[in-house]
């Protein structure tokens, strides 16, 4: 995601052709590096999802934050 060598970086016109609703959550510790993360949202025109810890932490031991922004994103996702 930080390296555009890798087999799965999506270019930015990938990104964009991307119609179905995204989640985008991103760890404040995570791999990713935030200006990467903040591009890739506006890309995907959503919002960036910031949760504490990186990627294991914020699933393995703090799963309730990530739980509620789930739980909102597939309310908002059914009313559509």
């Amino acid at each position: 995601m930080n390296n555009p060598n890798t087999e799965d970086f999506l270019e930015p016109n990938q990104l964009q052709q991307i119609t179905a609703p995204v989640l985008l959550v991103n760890g404040d510790s995570d791999i990713i590096r935030p200006e990467y993360a903040n591009e890739m949202a506006k890309l995907l025109h959503t919002n960036l999802i910031v949760v504490p810890g990186d990627h294991v932490s914020y699933i393995s031991t703090q799963p309730q934050i990530l739980l509620g922004h789930l739980k909102k994103f597939f309310e908002l996702s059914h009313n559509q």
